[in-house]
């Protein structure tokens, strides 16, 4: 993974074998999910709340390069490292009393951003092909394309959710905890921070 990341060896999605999935640098990104925890949970909120400013504005110089001819498979990590400081930073916003919990498509998405991730690269070929046939009757932008394909993706991703994996967790915990356990874990949009919820 690290040999990977040096030489930013990141396998396209038609080439991957297990060699290149165990090893490859696309893995960083779950380290900076871990780290972007282990922060959460030792850095006071003075400080880390600090990461979201920083984590924007790693994000738009990383974009903006990008736009200027730098290769995506080199930054790919800063990418993830830009938004593993914004979660860490709206976490502790989020700790300090910011009342993330009003908004209630927010947590939605938040609470289905696993189902999301699994199916995300299915629903997006499948909204992208069916809007570029509806795009020679209907003239749109390549722009507005994606977006809706986008949007379409994370609503269908939300409706798994809520009709698969939330009855589904619930009937485990049921079974393996019982219904206190439940009771506790089946409403996760109930409050808490980013971490917490998840």
């Amino acid at each position: 993974m690290i040999a990977g990341g040096i030489v930013f060896q990141y396998p396209n999605e038609g080439s991957r074998s297990s060699l290149t999935t165990y090893f490859s640098p696309l893995n960083f990104n779950f380290l900076v999910g871990m780290a972007a925890f282990y922060a959460w949970k030792s850095v006071t909120n003075a400080v880390l709340k600090l990461a979201f400013p920083l984590g924007l504005g790693v994000f738009i110089i990383t974009f903006v390069q990008e736009k200027h001819g730098l290769s995506y498979e080199h930054i790919q990590i800063i990418y993830a490292v830009s938004f593993g400081l914004l979660i860490a930073g709206a976490a502790a916003i989020e700790r300090d009393g910011f009342p993330a919990s009003r908004f209630r498509l927010l947590n939605l998405i938040g609470d289905a951003s696993y189902t999301i991730y699994l199916t995300h690269l299915a629903f997006l070929g499948l909204f992208a092909k069916i809007l570029i046939k509806l795009s020679v009757y209907i003239p749109v932008s390549p722009s507005a394309l994606y977006s809706l394909a986008f949007i379409a993706t994370v609503a269908s991703g939300c409706i798994l959710y809520l009709f698969v994996e939330r009855p589904l967790l619930k009937t485990c915990r049921k079974y393996a905890f019982g219904s206190s356990r439940e009771a506790a874990c089946g409403n996760t949009s109930a409050g808490g921070t980013i971490f917490e919820r998840a």
